[in-house]
């Protein structure tokens, strides 16, 4: 069976899973990252979900391949919804924009307790995700930064505190200040190529005779991240 590397995306989210955690995959896909945490030992017990058979299919025959088909459950399930009567406390959900995994975590109000924790990777979005949070009670703890083939990606690790969490437009953009943030080559890369775009933008409402204040000011706070002030 040999050792079973995963991306450096799939590793920042491995890293955030608690020791002997309940962990569900929400859009497991090839089942990946519970084969991982559970041929390392982080965890005994996993349950891959996702809402059509094929990935499903897939994961089984992953997990078999793995020596691990036993420790897992396979749940046909639409977002969540399935783990309304599973003994849970890490979710992962990964691999989707961020709409979606903020549908998904809205139609599950059982993910909205204490002792649950939310790792969650929006491939497109963020801002609307951590928006939703912020509104629905949720703290985001971490944030963690890597890269795929060119690509950056954004971690986001949470667990609901009830109520609403207080964040401005640049913290639904960027993250707030107090979160505890990975700060590697990723997170640089990631917020180079943010500040790109946003220069892009400004320019082009610019060259329209619109107004950029805002771009302007998220660009501003950007660069005095890049220069680590």
């Amino acid at each position: 069976m040999g050792d079973f590397v995963l991306s450096s995306r799939l590793g920042a989210a491995f890293k955030y899973v608690r020791q002997n955690a309940v962990f569900a995959d929400v859009g497991t896909d090839h089942a990946f990252l519970p084969i991982a945490l559970l041929k390392s030992g982080k965890i005994e017990r996993a349950i891959c979900s996702d809402i059509n058979e094929g990935p499903l299919s897939s994961a089984r025959k992953n997990a078999r391949e793995q020596g691990v088909f036993d420790k897992i459950e396979f749940l046909l399930s639409d977002g969540a919804r399935g783990l309304a009567d599973k003994p849970f406390t890490d979710v992962a959900i990964c691999g989707m924009g961020g709409e979606l995994i903020r549908d998904i975590i809205k139609d599950a109000p059982h993910l909205k307790r204490g002792d649950v924790r939310l790792i969650l990777q929006p491939m497109t979005k963020p801002k609307i995700l951590r928006k939703f949070l912020y509104e629905a009670g949720f703290d985001i703890l971490f944030e963690d930064y890597s890269s795929d083939a060119g690509k950056y990606y954004v971690t986001l690790v949470c667990e609901y505190r009830g109520g609403v969490i207080e964040a401005s437009e640049v913290e639904m953009e960027i993250g707030k200040g107090e979160t505890r943030v990975a700060l590697n080559d990723a997170f640089y890369g990631y917020f180079r190529q943010k500040a790109a775009s946003l220069q892009r933008e400004i320019e082009g409402k610019t060259m329209g005779g619109l107004s950029a204040d805002k771009e302007e000011e998220l660009l501003r706070i950007i660069n005095l991240i890049l220069r680590g002030n």
